[in-house]
């Protein structure tokens, strides 16, 4: 998390990828170290690589409606 990238981990007794990160707003703006955690099943990747590819996909569409900081904390 202190580099601020993306981390997968392979958790062979799961058979899943545990992905870690870090997002921001819209306009890659700092959100005080929030972050997403995921996991990709082995039957959809068989790689770090590509578990880490399917999860930068739906962190980017998680994180494009966030336009700052202040608005995701509000209602």
């Amino acid at each position: 998390m202190a580099k601020n990238t993306p981390i997968a981990v392979r958790l062979e007794k799961d058979k899943t990828f545990d992905l870690l990160m870090p997002i921001s707003d819209a306009k890659g703006g700092d959100l005080d170290g929030a972050f997403i955690v995921m996991e990709v099943p082995f039957t959809k990747a068989s790689n770090e690589a590509e578990a880490l590819k399917i999860g930068v996909a739906i962190h980017d569409e998680a994180q494009r409606p966030i336009p700052s900081k202040n608005a995701m904390y509000q209602r």
